[in-house]
């Protein structure tokens, strides 16, 4: 059920053993939303010994940007902006946020969305967060676009 996927994804953020990374991407397809969603924020959670690091795939996540529930999108943004270069390549990470922070419904979604484009600090996000700065019907998600165009290289 929802509640046991819950839980044992957070219990293996909690944990934090860098090979939990497999199972957690692999929950990132779970049929549940709560699932995915804690699965997301559980990758955010793991540690890696001393001069390593632990990522999860930008790829893995790119396909929860434009998930139903706006919580996964959510989720799966802001663990995306936590990422960042080390996940791999980002170009397709930055597609998909640009187009969510400038068109997601969800005024929540598309803050995480100029937030994670600042975070991966790549100038082909400037047009997207130019545009929400200017045009979102959000003060928040102008703000936050506004500090994101400034990590920009």
């Amino acid at each position: 059920d929802e509640d046991s996927g819950v839980a044992v994804a957070r219990a293996l953020g909690a944990i934090g053993h860098p090979t939990s990374v497999t199972v957690l991407q692999n929950a990132l397809g779970s049929q549940l939303a709560g699932v995915r969603a804690q699965a997301a924020a559980s990758l955010r959670d793991l540690r890696a010994p001393r001069g390593t690091k632990v990522a999860a795939s930008t790829a893995a996540l790119l396909p929860l940007v434009a998930d139903a529930d706006a919580h996964v999108r959510r989720q799966a943004i802001i663990t995306i902006g936590f990422v960042g270069q080390s996940g791999g390549d980002v170009t397709g990470a930055i597609t998909a946020l640009s187009s969510t922070a400038t068109g997601d419904p969800s005024a929540t979604v598309r803050k995480a969305a100029a937030w994670a484009l600042g975070e991966l600090k790549d100038g082909a996000a400037r047009a997207a967060l130019m545009q929400a700065q200017a045009n979102d019907s959000d003060p928040l998600v102008r703000s936050i676009a506004s500090a994101a165009l400034a990590n920009l290289r």
